[in-house]
């Protein structure tokens, strides 16, 4: 039991807003940070109720509360889990956290009132709230247990979620089932060291939606100090976007390498082509010069005979170098992008061997072994190569031998077809098989113009094949092209057998 001059005093000192309230509930003391607070002379609260610090709504059920209380006193906090608000004389509506007390005074039990201004933390909470919804990234806050006490809009958009469906709810409601268990086990060792760090470090971190769809995303974890004990901030980033950016950067990466090969390619075909111009084309244009020259001599002399014939030998020079030409211009045109259809190899090969054929004047037969007589692939691009192949077979005979010699054969290798073109000739030195598919390289002498094999390769990487070599010196030659044929080939293996 104390007196009341006591208490007064303790009030007086007291750097907290406290109130001292009669056993009939009136006001018996307020301290000076108290008036303050609420905006009131000592004079206009003694022995009054303390109805007129709390809101409208509040007042007719205040009154049971402190009988209630004064009856069954006990030390306790009010305003644990909810909103306490007290009104100011202003009108003001102040958010508050009280403590209640008992304390007998010269025979009666009074209660003390201990108020704590709660617009500070209220402001910070408000700021936190507003920062957190404007932010475009989704933010959770969960407590220790971790249960979700905070999310903002984001976080809603980002689960599909409400915010009253997660509030309340574990943090493993947004993890994949297959790592929920490993993820309590991460939140456990964070608790015991929190600190700022990044969660996706190391390891994929994917959220859960409510559609049940799997959002990878970027998470960064913050301790945070609340009146309510250490909270965990988590920012979650979503990387949707920056995958799917990553992802298109990454083609365009590709189609720029492939362009740069292609471009690479074509410059060095650029520099053989060149080379080919000045050295090949030389010696014909330095022939045609001399010969022009001559004529301008016989012309002088009367000689229209010797005239005509120097004439012809121009005219032919001029058309075996335009039809060169003409080739090297195919060849630079050739198809990267081809349609495949259905191919009859007989009735191709029948047309080209009738063709390149009609006027050679040496015996030469050919002969065909098809497994598969047809294949799906470019018509034109396949003619030009089996053409390429057929003539160079006719062009590079062996004299020694009294008739040429051409099997062509096809079977299914894999998922693949796989055309054989084999001559009697006179073969290709082991050095020049790297070679002999380059544009304007020739192994000897003999006729052609290094063109043949250059547009046989150019057309199979328009198919999407391969072609090799298999060659010996006076063994003769075997042109290996690999098609990729699926499905069709096994069908057509069947029909023909």
């Amino acid at each position: 039991m104390v007196s009341l001059s006591v208490v007064t005093h303790a009030f007086e000192i007291s750097s907290v807003p406290m109130l001292l309230v009669a056993p009939d509930g009136t006001v018996k003391l307020a301290n000076g940070e108290f008036l303050t607070l609420f905006g009131y002379e000592q004079s206009e609260l003694l022995g009054g109720t303390i109805d007129c610090l709390l809101p409208d709504g509040l007042r007719e059920r205040h009154s049971q509360y402190v009988s209630a209380y004064l009856r069954v006193p006990a030390k306790r906090a009010m305003g644990l889990g909810r909103s306490l608000v007290g009104l100011a004389k202003s009108g003001e509506a102040i958010p508050l956290e009280l403590g209640l007390n008992t304390i007998d005074i010269e025979g009666e039990v009074h209660c003390i009132v201990v108020a704590v201004d709660l617009r500070m933390q209220v402001g910070h909470e408000q700021k936190m709230e507003l920062a957190m919804e404007a932010a475009a990234t989704a933010m959770i806050m969960t407590d220790p247990d971790g249960l979700i006490v905070l999310v903002n809009a984001a976080t809603e958009k980002l689960s599909g979620y409400t915010r009253d469906e997660l509030l309340g709810n574990p943090v493993e409601l947004l993890v994949p089932k297959a790592q929920r268990i490993a993820h309590r086990v991460f939140r456990s060792n964070y608790a015991t060291m929190p600190e700022r760090r990044d969660m996706s470090a190391g390891r994929p971190i994917s959220v859960l939606t409510k559609t049940h769809e799997v959002i990878p995303v970027e998470v960064s974890l913050t301790p945070v100090a609340t009146p309510e004990g250490k909270m965990v901030m988590s920012t979650i980033v979503d990387l949707r976007e920056r995958i799917a950016a990553e992802e298109a950067v990454r083609r365009k990466n590709e189609e720029l390498d492939t362009l740069n090969r292609n471009l690479t390619e074509i410059n060095g075909e650029l520099s053989q082509f060149t080379y080919a111009v000045s050295h090949d084309l030389k010696a014909p244009l330095a022939s045609i010069q001399g010969l022009l020259r001559i004529m301008l001599e016989d012309l002088d002399l009367g000689q229209v005979d010797d005239v005509r014939e120097n004439i012809v030998r121009v005219t032919g020079l001029c058309e075996r170098y335009s039809t060169k030409v003409e080739r090297v211009y195919n060849l630079s045109r050739s198809p990267r992008e081809v349609t495949p259809s259905q191919v009859d190899l007989d009735e191709m090969l029948t047309e080209i061997w009738r063709d390149i054929t009609a006027d050679v004047t040496m015996p030469a037969h050919l002969t065909r072994k098809l497994d598969v007589r047809q294949v799906t692939a470019s018509q034109p691009s396949l003619e030009v190569v089996l053409q390429n192949l057929l003539a160079n077979a006719l062009r590079f005979h062996d004299p020694d031998k009294p008739a040429v010699e051409v099997l062509v054969g096809s079977q299914v290798i894999g998922h693949d077809v796989q055309i054989s073109v084999s001559d009697n000739g006179v073969g290709i030195p082991k050095e020049y098989h790297k070679r002999v598919f380059d544009i304007f390289k020739r192994v000897d002498n003999r006729g052609g113009d290094g063109i043949g094999l250059a547009v046989v390769q150019k057309h199979i990487d328009s198919l999407g094949g391969s072609v090799s070599v298999d060659s010996a010196v006076g063994e003769g030659t075997t042109i290996h092209v690999q098609l990729s044929n699926p499905k069709e080939s096994a069908e057509c293996v069947s029909r023909s057998s």
